[in-house]
């Protein structure tokens, strides 16, 4: 099933292009980027595929060919994977530590180590590394079918990005996933933390983010809650978020011009996630 595919145009041979994914569970959402003006033209999400799709090479060689995404004009292309492991280490880390950190990241992963490989992203905006699985059958078809390519784990655009597009000190910017959440959390104007949660119900919502403000200590009727991704005002999660929190805003400053006239009149904040991977470098 489709849900979103929105599209200007198709490919045009005389362009070049950047292709953003995101991949997690039975989920596939990426959107194609002009690189002459840097507008996204096409975005298209395909979820309910087979669950855990990414570890079947044939399977994930035929959808990325279905859908056109070896395409000769794509030029660049940035890979997000969504799960819920992750370690976020400062750069300045002693190897000691850092080898450490390798191993038992290694060791929360050990049964799955024949399908995952330890991958190394770089958050330039908070000085970090971030080591996370990657599943080694997509690994393959991105490092064998593009000659140009980064693998981020997906947190990792939304750390980035948050603080360029919300100007407040304090704030924690809620994406969601399908059944997954993804929250940052901003205190004074600096990274504090970054979370993945699976969720099953609205009340898990509620409670993560509350959670998270706990945990950061920022009060609840100071906090500012920024939604993206997969949300609408009239949902009941909005509602249920709305009776309990004050300050509550959709990220909703995304530059339109970033976007082609297909994306008008379109709310921003659902685009946000693979929008701001689209601006990794």
């Amino acid at each position: 099933m489709t849900e979103i595919d929105y599209s200007s145009i198709d490919y045009n041979n005389k362009d070049k292009y950047k292709l953003s994914s995101i991949i997690t569970g039975d989920n596939l959402l990426f959107a194609l980027t002009r690189l002459a003006d840097k507008k996204i033209i096409k975005l298209k999400e395909i979820s309910n595929l087979k669950e855990n799709f990414f570890l079947d090479s044939d399977y994930t060689y035929d959808l990325f060919k279905k859908n056109k995404l070896f395409h000769k004009n794509i030029e660049c292309v940035s890979t997000a994977f969504l799960s819920g492991e992750f370690t976020i280490v400062p750069k300045g880390i002693i190897s000691k530590d850092l080898k450490k950190t390798h191993n038992n990241l290694l060791h929360s992963i050990k049964q799955y180590l024949d399908d995952y490989t330890i991958q190394k992203s770089d958050i330039v905006n908070i000085d970090a590394h971030n080591f996370f699985p990657f599943p080694i059958a997509l690994k393959n078809i991105v490092s064998g079918n593009y000659p140009n390519f980064k693998i981020y784990h997906a947190n990792d655009p939304l750390v980035c990005q948050a603080n360029k597009i919300i100007n407040k000190k304090d704030f924690i910017l809620v994406n969601f996933h399908e059944y997954i959440l993804q929250t940052i959390v901003y205190r004074a104007g600096k990274f504090v933390q970054t979370n993945v949660y699976d969720i099953k119900t609205k009340d898990d919502i509620l409670y993560y983010i509350l959670l998270n403000l706990k945990n950061t200590g920022i009060p609840l009727n100071m906090a500012h809650i920024y939604l993206s991704g997969r949300v609408q005002k009239e949902s009941s999660i909005y509602k249920l978020l709305f009776e309990h929190i004050k300050n509550i805003h959709f990220v909703d400053n995304v530059e339109r011009t970033d976007f082609s006239n297909v994306f008008l009149g379109k709310p921003k904040h659902l685009f946000f996630d693979i929008y701001s991977l689209s601006k990794c470098e």
